[in-house]
């Protein structure tokens, strides 16, 4: 009888031992699908990390073709800067020369008055409808806002480029020689991002040296008269509240815009924590190489 027990026994202890085995198997299956899920997620991942490479690669090989172009042409323009130049002395005497008789002629048909007065006003139509229309073909060529002249052919490359790098997200220093207009080109710049709406809630921040904010401010006067342009600068009582100013809402062609901010490089040393709450949508800085690491 008690043989019988131990058996009895014996067969009650084996279905324990199935149902521990199976409840390893299950926890083993489910830790390789954790693991296939991890490394199908990780493979995810790496692809999606490897498109925003190309993709960004494929723009940065678009920035640098479009610099190397530009190198190439600024180098080709200031190679012939002086002929160009002695050329265009030439042809400002020449004109200067072409306009004297003009006048004499001018004058003569006003003692003549009587006589053909419909033919003078036809002939000075006809002298200027050129001139309207070459002035027509490169504003074209020029931002909305920018409003104050012309752009030379590099000049207008130069701006191009510039454009091009901030819708790259890539930022660019333009090394042209003193002279050649690197003002102009980064108003016309700005203008642009005015047109395009890239200015609606976040101003644009110019730092540059304390001499040259008078011309800033005088050169966006003249050459983009419509963009709100304000000077950041005194002592802390003056332009502490002038804070408040670079979120304020101006109208420009019905459209709400942030203000252009203009400082010194001592204005930012000191206010560089106020600053810093600021998100700015273009941040120009004149004569660049005055920028210093911290220490």
């Amino acid at each position: 009888m008690a043989e019988g027990v131990e058996a009895v026994a014996v067969e009650l202890q084996e279905p324990a031992e199935i149902e521990g085995d199976s409840a390893t198997v299950s926890v083993e299956i489910e830790a390789a699908v954790q693991q296939i899920e991890h490394i199908a997620l990780e493979e995810d991942r790496r692809k999606a990390a490897e498109a925003d490479r190309v993709e960004m690669m494929n723009k940065l090989e678009k920035t640098l073709n479009s610099s190397v172009r530009y190198k190439e042409m600024l180098l080709k323009k200031l190679s012939n800067f002086d002929e160009h130049q002695r050329m265009e002395r030439a042809r400002m005497e020449e004109m200067r020369k072409k306009k004297a008789p003009v006048k004499r002629a001018s004058s003569t048909r006003k003692r003549k008055a009587s006589s053909s007065p419909a033919g003078s006003s036809g002939s000075q139509s006809r002298q200027q409808s050129p001139k309207t229309e070459e002035n027509t073909i490169i504003n074209t060529q020029l931002p909305k806002y920018f409003t104050g002249g012309d752009l030379r052919e590099y000049q207008i490359d130069g701006y191009r480029w510039l454009h091009t790098l901030y819708m790259n997200g890539v930022n660019g220093i333009l090394a042209d020689e003193m002279g050649l207009g690197k003002t102009i080109q980064a108003i016309a710049v700005v203008c642009s991002l005015y047109e395009n709406g890239f200015v609606n809630e976040r101003p644009v921040f110019i730092v540059a040296p304390l001499s040259t904010l008078g011309n800033w401010m005088r050169e966006f006067q003249k050459f983009a008269p419509k963009i709100p342009v304000m000077i950041y600068h005194g002592s802390g009582a003056e332009r502490w509240p002038k804070l408040a100013k670079f979120r304020r809402v101006h109208m420009l062609d019905g459209v709400k815009v942030c203000p252009v901010v203009i400082s010194s490089y001592e204005m930012v040393l000191y206010d560089s924590k106020k600053l810093q709450q600021f998100t700015f949508s273009y941040f120009i800085v004149d004569e660049g190489q005055r920028i210093k690491n911290g220490n």
